[in-house]
C-alpha cells in the first residue's frame, strides 16, 4: 500500500471545508503522492482558499533563510498572500482572522526542533484558540522517522528556533506535534488532523515511496535533511555550514580549518555510518562570502544507523580542540538574553570546559528516553 500524507484523502474533510472560507499555510512541497499541488487540490474539489499563509521561505520556497515574507498576490494562483513571516508579525492578522472561517495547514517539515514551521504552527494555533477558528492538520510523514535524539529543550531556550520543549530529533509527524502543543494550548475539538495513512515509525522519507520536495531552499535533498539535524548547530558558530555552497549541511569549513588535519580526526572518532573527506568551497553567499574555506565533507553510510545530534556535537567538539584560539559561538544578537547557539542547542553544557562530550551525550539518551515515554499519548 502507498504511503498517503493527509492532502492525499483531503476528501475526507468535505464537510469541514465545504463553503468555507480558507487560509492555507502551505509552502512548494505541499503536493500529492503525484505531485499536484495544494492549490490545484482544493481547486479541483471545488473549496475556495480566501488566502494564502506564507511561512518563512515563501508559499514557493524561494526566499532565503530569514529574509522577510511579503503580502502580495500569488502570480502563479492569483490568490492573495498573508504573510506569517516579518519582522514585527509572525501571527495571523486580525483583519485576515476575520474573513476566514477555517485554517488549512500543510507543511513539510523536517522532524529537526529548530526548523521554524512548528513554530508557526504553534503561533497560529494560538491564534484560533484566541478567535474560536478551527484549525485542520494535513498531517505528513515525518522524514527522519520515529526516532528521536537530543537533549529536551527548556522553556528558558524558547524561541523561533525552539518553541516547546522537544529533543532536537523529534521523531513526531506534525500532526502529532499540534497535539503535544495543544496539551497546553487548548483548541480540544476545533483541532482536526487529517492523518497519514500506510507509513509507520521505522520509515525514512526513502522508504515511503514519496518524492522529497525541497521544504526550504538549502534542504534540497534527503542526505542534507538527516544532516541537518546536527549539522545545523553550526549556524550559531563562525564555522561555514556550506551555505552559499551546492552542498549545505553535508559540507563544512572555514579560512582557518585545516581540511586533512579535521578530516583524519573525525575519521578517527569511528562515528556510526558516516565518512569524512576534505572539502575545499567559495561561499558565494553568508559566512566568507567570496573567501577560500577548508573544511570538511561527510558521506552518510547508513541513514538509519547515522546520528545526526551526536554527529553535530563531537564535530563541534572536535574543532574546538583543534581550533580553539580561532573558533568562536556567534555574539548575541541585540536584545537576547542568549546566543544564537545556546538558542539552537538549548543548553549550556557545550560552552563550559569542564562538560566533557561523553557526559553530554549521556545526558541526550535519558532525555531521549524521557520524551519518547511521555510523548506516546500524542501518537497517532
Amino acid at each position: 500500500m502507498r504511503v498517503l500524507n493527509g492532502i492525499d484523502h483531503l476528501e475526507d474533510a468535505h464537510k469541514l471545508l465545504k463553503g468555507k472560507r480558507i487560509g492555507l499555510i502551505t509552502s512548494s512541497a505541499g503536493v500529492t503522492v503525484n505531485l499536484e499541488h495544494d492549490t490545484s487540490v482544493f481547486k479541483r474539489l471545488g473549496y475556495h482558499i480566501e488566502t494564502l499563509l506564507a511561512p518563512e521561505h515563501g508559499i514557493w520556497g524561494n526566499i532565503p533563510a530569514g529574509e522577510v515574507v511579503s503580502d502580495g498576490t500569488d502570480r502563479l494562483t492569483g490568490l492573495p498572500i498573508t504573510s506569517l513571516y516579518k519582522k514585527d508579525r509572525k501571527n495571523l492578522p486580525k483583519e485576515v482572522i476575520e474573513r476566514l472561517d477555517i485554517i488549512v495547514y500543510d507543511i513539510q517539515d523536517v522532524g529537526s526542533r529548530f526548523y521554524t514551521y512548528i513554530s508557526l504552527l504553534k503561533n497560529v494555533m494560538n491564534d484560533c484558540k484566541k478567535a474560536g477558528l478551527p484549525l485542520l492538520i494535513l498531517d505528513r510523514v515525518n522524514p527522519l522517522s520515529g526516532k528521536v535524539e537530543g537533549n529536551i529543550l527548556k522553556e528558558e531556550y524558547f524561541s523561533y528556533v525552539g518553541c516547546f520543549s522537544l529533543p532536537q530529533r523529534y521523531g513526531l509527524t506534525v500532526g502529532e506535534v499540534a497535539r503535544l502543543f495543544d496539551s497546553e494550548i487548548g483548541l480540544k475539538d476545533n483541532l482536526h488532523i487529517l492523518e497519514v495513512l500506510n507509513w509507520n515509525r521505522n520509515m525514512l522519507f526513502p522508504e515511503t515511496g514519496l518524492t522529497f520536495m525541497p521544504p526550504s531552499p538549502n534542504i534540497p535533498n534527503f542526505d542534507t535533511t538527516l544532516a541537518y539535524a546536527g549539522l545545523c548547530l553550526l549556524e550559531g558558530t563562525n564555522i561555514s555550514e556550506g551555505r552559499g555552497t551546492t552542498l549545505p549541511f553535508l559540507q563544512f569549513g572555514s579560512p582557518f580549518i585545516k581540511a586533512e588535519e579535521l578530516v583524519k580526526e573525525l575519521n578517527c572518532l569511528k562515528l556510526p555510518s558516516v565518512i569524512f573527506t576534505p572539502a575545499f568551497f567559495t561561499p558565494t553567499f553568508s559566512k566568507y562570502k567570496g573567501e577560500l574555506c577548508e573544511g570538511v565533507l561527510l558521506h552518510i553510510t547508513d541513514y538509519h544507523e547515522f546520528r545526526p545530534v551526536e554527529t553535530g556535537f563531537r564535530i563541534l567538539y572536535t574543532i574546538r580542540r583543534l581550533y580553539g584560539d580561532d573558533f568562536k559561538l556567534l555574539p548575541k544578537e541585540k536584545g537576547n538574553t542568549h546566543s544564537f547557539f545556546t538558542l539552537l542547542t538549548g543548553t549550556e553544557l557545550f560552552t563550559k570546559e569542564n562538560t566533557d562530550i561523553e557526559e553530554l551525550m549521556e545526558i541526550f539518551r535519558k532525555d531521549s528516553e524521557t520524551f519518547l515515554s511521555t510523548c506516546k499519548e500524542y501518537i497517532l
